[in-house]
């Protein structure tokens, strides 16, 4: 099982760093500096070309801007299917309203009574396409049959700032540049659906892992070395191959965040565990075990928490609070933390992590009456990276 390319140079800030290129994507993994990087293009380097360059145009890696996902796999998956989100609840729908406008309904009036001039359309076609995200001053060129008029696009809306790399073309056919705008945002949609999926199929790889790992400790557990005064060497053998199988399952996530740090400490206690065996010294194997199998549970409370700040983001995006959900799931949360810290206490964990965690979702619960997004996940994934 390997997730990994070769080992390439990458531009990121005003240096390049070593990455190795995640299969079936275009993101990569750093190899000195952890996390997930994901190209994009500068916004200079959009508006120095025409739509037509830009169409052509095959960007080579050096030219790529890369943004870093600290957290890993879920945040970047996180952060991709909110964009599509985003996009099919913004974006999409006021630019293919606008579409049908000048197909349908103004692109006639427009051609036939000669509103190739700002001055001659009438202030209630202007009042209509503000409405849905434009605004007009005079264009340099002209003969464009639609309109001479330059078009932005404001993506922040009426009365908001405007996003000077969203801004449409100048004195371009206002159909050809909506049509230009759509595919554009279609064809985005589409690579970070794919990503998304192989970033998901990722997570599940690692939650079987995870359920497989969870069934082999419970066997390990009831083992006849460990309940036997006198055993084979064979048997111990056995046991310890056993283990060594489960360390091959686990070794291609060192270099995955939020896997990395859990799936490295893992297996070090399996090497732990191993040795103790060897050496017939059961009762340190068995509380190895115990250790991995208390961090396995911890771990897993991950996954629970990337679904809240999924949840959240979600909702800031559709502009809706529900408190009531967020409450409960940080309370059930807290919960849960709190009986896994007496058992990682109780484990002897060389850094103990829950009582941290605790500490962000109690800040996150009082930062609730706010009912301010940005706030409230600070705490949260603080504790998402803690884990």
């Amino acid at each position: 099982m390997t997730f990994l390319g070769r080992q390439e140079l990458i531009p990121y800030g005003k240096k390049r760093i070593y990455a190795r290129r995640l299969s079936g994507t275009r993101i990569y993994v750093g190899v000195h500096q952890k996390g997930l990087f994901q190209p994009y293009w500068s916004e200079k380097d959009e508006q120095a070309q025409t739509p037509g360059q830009r169409q052509k145009k095959r960007w080579r890696l050096e030219e790529r801007k890369f943004r870093r996902f600290e957290a890993g796999v879920a945040s970047t998956s996180r952060g991709e299917r909110l964009a599509i989100l985003r996009a099919a609840q913004k974006n999409l729908p006021i630019l293919e309203r606008a579409l049908e406008l000048f197909e349908n309904e103004f692109r006639e009036d427009i051609i036939s009574k000669e509103f190739f001039r700002l001055e001659r359309m009438p202030s209630a076609i202007q009042q209509e396409l503000l409405r849905h995200g434009f605004m007009f001053i005079k264009a340099r060129k002209q003969g464009i049959r639609e309109t001479v008029v330059q078009i932005y696009f404001l993506l922040k809306g009426i009365g908001g700032t405007v996003n000077v790399g969203a801004f449409l073309a100048r004195a371009t056919a206002v159909t050809d540049r909506l049509r230009e705008r759509l595919n554009s945002i279609y064809a985005w949609c589409r690579k970070y659906t794919d990503e998304s999926q192989t970033l998901e199929a990722i997570q599940r790889q690692f939650d079987e892992t995870f359920k497989r790992l969870e069934q082999q400790l419970a066997l390990w557990k009831q083992h006849e070395v460990f309940h036997r005064d006198r055993t084979s060497d064979l048997q111990q053998k056995i046991l310890q191959d056993k283990m060594a199988i489960v360390a091959r399952r686990l070794t291609p996530f060192i270099e995955l965040q939020p896997f990395a740090g859990w799936a490295w400490f893992t297996l070090n206690d399996l090497d732990q565990a191993r040795e103790a065996i060897r050496k017939g010294d059961y009762l340190l194997a068995q509380a190895v075990l115990e250790r991995i199998r208390v961090s396995l549970e911890i771990k897993k409370k991950q996954r629970k928490l990337d679904d809240l700040l999924w949840r959240i983001e979600a909702d800031k995006a559709l502009k809706r609070w529900n408190g009531d959900f967020y409450l409960h799931t940080i309370t059930v949360l807290s919960g849960l933390f709190e009986e896994l810290a007496a058992k990682e206490q109780k484990a002897a964990f060389k850094k103990p992590i829950c009582w941290e965690v605790l500490k962000y979702l109690q800040k996150a619960e009082a930062l609730l009456p706010e009912k301010n997004f940005r706030r409230l996940k600070e705490p949260l994934k603080k504790a998402y990276l803690l884990l």
